[in-house]
């Protein structure tokens, strides 16, 4: 299946400059939210909004079609 992701902030960086943050990945059909870290390389905490719901768990199923933003975790104090 096909999902299209938007990286935000520092996790641009996972994707060449000239993607822009966006990539459209082919994954297994049982593929869950938490597998594009894993399909991406990142080893950081992130949150993940699938089709604007916002912080789904990793283990969050996706869908052919799905729309990913991968976000930092912010903290301030």
């Amino acid at each position: 299946m096909r999902i299209h992701v938007r990286l935000h902030g520092l996790f641009r960086d996972y994707l060449p400059v000239a993607a822009k943050g966006r990539a459209i990945l082919d994954l297994p059909d049982n593929a869950s939210a938490g597998e594009i870290l894993t399909h991406l390389s990142i080893n950081r905490r992130a949150v993940i909004a699938v089709n604007d719901q916002v912080e789904v768990a990793p283990e969050h199923p996706l869908h052919d079609g799905d729309q990913v933003s991968i976000f930092g975790i912010s903290a301030g104090g």
